[in-house]
């Protein structure tokens, strides 16, 4: 694990991390970074597990959480101003003989401050637990995942923003902005994020990214921002593997983050990058941890890229 900060000087803006506190005690599965907040990451296993950890790389303290059910898939971390505790969200995907009422994941709410689990209402979608969740308003906000379907049925484009307010726990689900998507997974490509302390909607398509801006929270009214064409870059960061044909490498497309007015993106196996949506410039980001990654067999990507807020918060749970 690395932790790029860009205030450092340039000779120490990369710092690696040791494997060993990510460490899981459940072998042989590895950690997937899947969240962070105030200085916390938050890992689990590749594969679905009840296990989860909960770190502070600059103390290098941790704590290891086991859901009550299996598996239980940790998809939200946050902190509740109110309460001034950390709190784990977690989803359960019911198998097909405990479905009794036809709503297939259910939601539990862990306190680490408390050490108290709470069971939530259950809900219809599942958040992709792949991504952190978007923080605004009090209300943690996810892309629904379009895999995770129960009969086969894929969530409308009317049900494609998943909400969880941290104050009344409870679920709800909005349309994403733009008119009905022709093929509904397509939502595996979007992303959501804040700018400016509005929420943003990406959506990577081919080498353009659209960016869409929710100006009316309230009336839930967005507003097209920018299109970002970034085939212009495409020879000048050439490819590692070079038998895929053009028109598919120029799809493999990560937003990370919106940050400034910039877009920061991971490239498949060109890199990590920052594009400028106002002087429309790209720069790459360099050093060690941000080197290109090959593709794997399957398109087995290892690289997952997180904003990360350096301080002294413990995962124990209170501020």
């Amino acid at each position: 694990m690395f932790l790029f900060d860009e205030g450092a000087k340039v000779n120490k803006m990369i710092k690696k991390m040791g494997a060993k506190l990510m460490h899981l005690e459940a072998p042989p599965y590895k950690p997937l970074l899947c969240g962070s907040c105030n200085g916390l990451l938050v890992f689990r296993p590749w594969f679905p597990s009840s296990l989860s950890f909960i770190c502070n790389p600059l103390t290098r303290e941790k704590i290891t959480i086991q859901a009550p059910v299996n598996p239980g898939i940790v998809c939200g971390l946050f902190f509740h101003p109110c309460t001034k505790d950390y709190r784990l969200l977690f989803v359960h995907h019911r198998l097909l003989f405990h479905l009794m009422e036809g709503v297939p994941f259910e939601y539990f709410l862990y306190s680490l401050g408390g050490k108290f689990w709470k069971k939530l209402n259950d809900f219809p979608y599942r958040p992709n637990a792949l991504t952190p969740p978007t923080i605004l308003n009090g209300v943690l906000h996810w892309i629904v995942n379009p895999y995770w379907v129960y009969e086969d049925v894929i969530p409308p484009c009317s049900n494609s923003i998943m909400m969880f307010n941290m104050d009344t726990e409870e679920f709800r689900s909005m349309p994403h902005p733009g008119s009905e998507c022709p093929i509904r997974k397509e939502h595996k490509r979007v992303c959501i994020f804040e700018m400016k302390g509005k929420l943003a909607f990406c959506h990577p398509y081919s080498s353009l990214v659209y960016v869409s801006v929710l100006e009316d929270y309230e009336k839930w009214i967005w507003v097209n921002r920018y299109s970002v064409n970034l085939y212009l870059d495409v020879e000048r960061y050439p490819f590692v593997i070079t038998h895929f044909s053009p028109s598919y490498r120029n799809t493999l497309i990560t937003i990370v983050d919106i940050q400034n007015d910039e877009l920061l993106f991971d490239w498949g196996s060109r890199g990590v990058f920052r594009y400028n949506m106002h002087q429309k410039t790209v720069k790459q980001i360099n050093g060690v941890g941000m080197k290109k990654t090959p593709l794997l067999p399957f398109c087995d990507f290892s690289r997952f890229i997180i904003p990360y807020t350096k301080t002294f918060v413990s995962p124990s749970g209170f501020k």
